[in-house]
């Protein structure tokens, strides 16, 4: 929500998602979520001994797995540490911000206290065009996107093999500093022939296979079936992604990003009417 100085013209707010930058304010923003986590849980004092939270123990994991510093110079005060993880977090590389957030939460007892909720509110209001999702820093900036691709990732086993793809294109797409545009469109278009050959029972079943089982059964309009060929045929052709365009650098983002948000959705859809026709 814009405030009021904004609302009227009097401070122009930001403007463009930050994608591959990070501006003071989200630096800041982070860095007090993180404060705010390490003051609750850094330990307590009881007659005069030192027991120590889980605060203070992931410091020491940042400290020694993830800056790569000698444990004998580990501060053991508590702003000692903050004060060097806000030098930091002011200063360093923007993806490499987003690997200690990918860290913190995939290899320390932290965790579980994290808020990912809490979390990609921040990111949201400060334009950021990541969230975070299933332990990964993902470039998605828009809630419709996020739905699905969480639906996407917690399909049933009978969908395993789409639900892997879709996290490796994920993995693709969030490469830092340089995402794998050209592979991430790959894994995606794989998610959805893998979610194909469940709903066909083929095992070679391609999407229009799938799609041609939809449309006899009543549960695909015509025009959505030619959209999604025409899409599908982008990906397949001589000239597609995984033939003659290999060589060719104009894939960017926005493509690549609506390819891996689209293919989930429809993998999603497929698996809906896999599951109805019980």
């Amino acid at each position: 929500m814009k405030l009021f100085s904004e609302r009227y013209g009097w401070k122009k707010g930001r403007e463009v998602i930050q994608l591959y930058s990070m501006d003071e304010k989200l630096r800041i923003a982070l860095f007090n979520f993180f404060y705010g986590q390490f003051r609750k849980s850094w330990g307590v004092y009881n007659f005069g001994q030192f027991k120590p939270g889980v605060g203070y123990e992931t410091a020491r994991s940042i400290w020694k797995d993830f800056w790569y510093k000698p444990l004998d110079s580990f501060p053991d005060m508590r702003f000692q540490f903050v004060d060097n993880l806000k030098q930091w977090m002011l200063e360093a590389p923007w993806y490499e911000v987003y690997d200690f957030l990918e860290f913190v939460i995939n290899k320390t007892s932290l965790s579980s206290r994290i808020n990912s909720k809490e979390l990609n509110q921040i990111l949201e209001r400060e334009m950021a065009g990541y969230r975070f999702e299933a332990g990964k820093v993902i470039p998605v900036s828009d809630t419709t996107e996020l739905k699905a691709i969480e639906e996407s990732l917690s399909l049933p086993e009978k969908f395993s093999g789409a639900r892997r793809h879709i996290e490796d294109a994920l993995e693709k797409l969030s490469q830092r500093p340089t995402p794998d545009f050209r592979n991430a469109i790959k894994e995606a278009i794989s998610a959805v022939e893998s979610a194909a050959r469940v709903v066909t029972g083929k095992e070679k079943a391609t999407l229009s296979d799938a799609l041609e089982v939809l449309e006899k059964r009543g549960k695909l309009h015509p025009a959505l079936k030619r959209a999604w060929e025409k899409l599908y045929g982008y990906t397949s052709d001589e000239g597609g992604i995984r033939h003659a365009m290999i060589e060719e650098p104009d894939i960017d983002f926005a493509t690549a990003k609506y390819m891996v948000v689209s293919c989930a959705a429809f993998v999603n859809f497929l698996s809906m009417f896999e599951l109805s026709e019980r």
